[in-house]
Formats: structure tokens, sequence, C-alpha cells
């Protein structure tokens, strides 16, 4: 015979479900806010813990546009910030250490 009735142990299923899923959608908010130029610590508190589960949904409505990154040549020979190594124009990589002359588009 089970140690358990089957009433018992389908709850116990639906609570660890139910408790995978909050634990997954607090690492998406996580992984959303760090790409969104936003604290993720922050947001997995605000959201996950203290406004659950309407902040999930107001996260969604009001979240900031992603922050995308490009290479950019420089149009003068610089210093690379990483290594000090001179990165000539039209470069978009430092040759010594791979650094990415990148910025951000809005």
């Amino acid at each position: 015979m089970s140690q358990f009735p089957t009433g018992e142990l389908a709850v116990y299923l639906i609570v660890g479900i139910l408790i995978i899923l909050t634990l997954a959608l607090m690492v998406w908010i996580y992984r959303d806010a760090e790409s969104r130029g936003k604290s993720g610590v922050l947001m997995v508190i605000l959201i996950g813990l203290v406004a659950w589960p309407w902040g999930i949904i107001i996260w969604l409505a009001a979240r900031p546009k992603v922050r995308v990154l490009r290479a950019v040549p420089s149009k003068e020979d610089i210093d690379c910030p990483l290594c000090g190594m001179r990165i000539n124009a039209g470069w978009t990589a430092c040759k010594n250490c791979s650094y990415q002359n990148q910025e951000v588009i809005q």
C-alpha cells in the first residue's frame, strides 16, 4: 500500500509545480531586467516577492526597451581601456585583449 493517499500526492505535485514555476519566473525576471539595464536583484525583490502575481503583469506592460550593443569603428587611434594597447582608427576591437569598442543603441 502507498505511503501517501492519491489526493495528498496530487496536492504535493501541484504545489511542487507551482514552486518550480515561480522560481523559473524569478530567474526570467532577473535576466530580463538585466538585459534592459535595470537591477535584476531589485526587480526580483519588487516584482517576484513583494507584488506577486500582479507585479509580473505590470513588468510586462511597463518594462523598458532592450539595450542593443553594436561595434563602432573609432575615427581616430585610441588606447584600449583594458590593456592600454593602441587601437588603430577604423578597428572595432583590440587585437591584444579583444576588447570590443561598442555603443548602446536605445
